[in-house]
């Protein structure tokens, strides 16, 4: 009997002892990365039966088994897998896993798994992580490498991306007309080219060979307009009609062009939409001898030309050098849509072709197609000084039918240039991790370019996994082979960069577990104290 209380008691200190291990290792990793608390379960160890039970019968009841242990033993120590409290560290580098997953490591030889993302860059530029020196391993498989001394070559804008809307309300360019106030007319009909001026209603007193009209005014430019019309048919006379006084006065003007329409109406009209200074008076020489009321068909201004409304945007494009230009953009209105006009300094280059022409909507506001062709179709072109190939540049005004690009609606026009795909040459700045673990680089030029992957493996059983030193763990025969992704696929968590996993150790429970390791090592130990006294008993009791 004292054999078995004995051997009872010494199984419940080492079973106690090995708890004590336990819930110590716990207690001195709690600062440790990732690190993944354990607990100890106990189970019995039956050693004896004195006697079996028995069922009752007519004339007495049933006994039930008279068994005795032989202590416990550990029945195992579980891992616990759960996900510790995620610190902020402000440190590019530093990765942990919101959620399930590991991060893979390797010696050359052998895969790890950590959840302990302590990353940095070895003096090769590979990842590694920082305890062991392994290297991380990226989607691929292959170990993670950044080209830290490969720049970024410079590359010429090939495409602006235009945005907002082009006002409907936008007001269109106009041709500039001036009209006489009174038609002139022959007999009370409208007079005609061919009509003698002496023919003419307002003709007060016949002009006779030699008088003078004259014309003067401002061309469309506001270059002023002059010249004196000698009636006559003879040498160094202009003419006797009404068509000879308008050709007299087309020869003055090199923007607009007169003419007489079937009213009998003098009108004077630009050549060309836009802005403009026109005017236009006639009148009697002092001396002549003949005379006309040109007062009463004093010209006035029936349309006001108008360049249409303009919005301005510029952008920074750059050539196959890397040099940066400014792009001066300009919609301008037109009479059935929007054209575009694009410039550069003149101290860049030359412009080649730098218009589009016939910018269409659809009758929803959406954009339609560019309907300019040659030197107006979608793209521009410039000669950069330095360069002997010319750089063509085209247009994403936003996909036709849909409104992801300009689009023509009433109210304010906010179109502008919002994008393109040039830069110049640039060097690896700073590095950055984003939730599905991918390594960018972001570079001096404002380039940012994916550089590797992270490699996620998952387990079916995580705590089957074999811990080793350093928050590393191997894949055991419970834990399941290794099922390796990315974060953020399948059931593997996403990566937060900047921050560390803590442990997941809890104080408060394992003090509890210390206690009660402690109180059953010492009661345990008492059993045995009570078996020696009960043998020493014994022995005086032969004495």
């Amino acid at each position: 009997m004292a054999t078995s209380i004995s051997l009872a008691g010494v199984t419940g200190m080492i079973a106690h002892r090995r708890m004590l291990e336990v819930v110590g290792d716990n207690l001195a990793n709690l600062s440790s990365t990732a690190f993944k608390g354990s607990r100890v379960t106990f189970s019995d160890v039956f050693a004896n039966t004195m006697s079996r039970g028995t069922s009752p019968n007519a004339s007495i009841g049933g006994t039930n088994p008279r068994q005795v242990g032989a202590g416990t033993q550990i029945s195992s120590i579980d891992k616990d897998m759960s996900q510790g409290t995620l610190q902020a560290t402000g440190r590019d580098l530093d990765l942990a896993i919101q959620g399930e997953g590991y991060f893979v490591v390797t010696d050359g030889a052998q895969d790890f798994y950590t959840r302990a993302g302590t990353f940095d860059l070895d003096e090769d530029f590979g990842l590694v992580h920082t305890g062991t020196g392994m290297r991380v391993r990226a989607a691929s498989g292959e170990p993670i490498q950044i080209p830290i001394d490969a720049g970024v070559p410079a590359k010429a804008t090939t495409q602006v991306t235009l945005a907002g809307n082009l006002s409907a309300d936008a007001r269109p360019p106009a041709t500039e007309v001036l009209r006489a106030s009174l038609p002139f007319t022959a007999g009370g009909t409208p007079a005609t080219l061919s009509t003698d001026l002496n023919a003419l209603d307002d003709n007060v007193v016949d002009y006779v060979p030699g008088d003078i009209i004259t014309v003067a005014g401002r061309d469309v430019d506001s270059s002023v307009v002059t010249g004196d019309f000698v009636y006559g048919t003879g040498a160094g006379q202009n003419g006797t009609t009404v068509g000879d006084l308008i050709n007299f006065i087309n020869s003055l003007y090199t923007g607009a062009t007169a003419s007489l329409d079937a009213n009998g109406e003098l009108v004077l009209t630009a050549n060309a939409e836009g802005n403009a200074d026109l005017a236009l008076t006639v009148t009697d020489a002092i001396g002549n001898t003949g005379s006309t009321r040109f007062s009463d068909h004093a010209m006035f201004l029936e349309t006001d030309g108008y360049d249409g409304d303009v919005v301005d945007s510029s952008i920074e494009i750059f050539d196959s050098l890397g040099r940066a230009h400014a792009l001066k953009l300009q919609f301008r209105r037109s009479l059935t849509g929007w054209d575009l006009d694009a410039s550069i300094p003149p101290e860049d280059g030359t412009i080649i072709d730098g218009a589009v022409q016939g910018l269409t909507f659809n009758p929803d506001g959406s954009f339609s197609l560019v309907a300019g062709s040659g030197t107006g179709d979608p793209l521009i072109r410039f000669q950069f000084d330095g360069l002997t190939e010319p750089q063509v540049i085209s247009f994403d005004f936003g996909t036709p039918g849909d409104f992801d690009g300009l689009t023509f609606f009433g109210g304010l026009s906010s179109a502008t240039a919002t994008d393109q795909d040039g830069f110049e040459a640039g060097s690896l700045a700073s590095l950055s991790v984003t939730p599905e673990g991918i390594i960018q680089g972001f570079y001096t030029n404002g380039l940012r370019q994916d550089l590797a992957q992270l490699q996620i493996a998952s387990f079916a059983n995580p705590a089957g996994l074999e811990r080793v030193s350093d928050s590393l763990f191997t894949a055991s025969p419970n834990s399941g082979k290794a099922v390796v992704g990315t974060a953020g696929a399948g059931r593997n968590g996403t990566v937060v960069a900047g921050a560390l996993e803590g442990s997941n150790v809890d104080v408060a429970i394992e003090f509890t577990r210390l206690i009660s390791a402690q109180y059953g090592f010492q009661v345990n130990a008492r059993s045995i104290t009570t078996t020696s006294d009960t043998l020493q008993e014994l022995v005086n009791i032969l004495r």
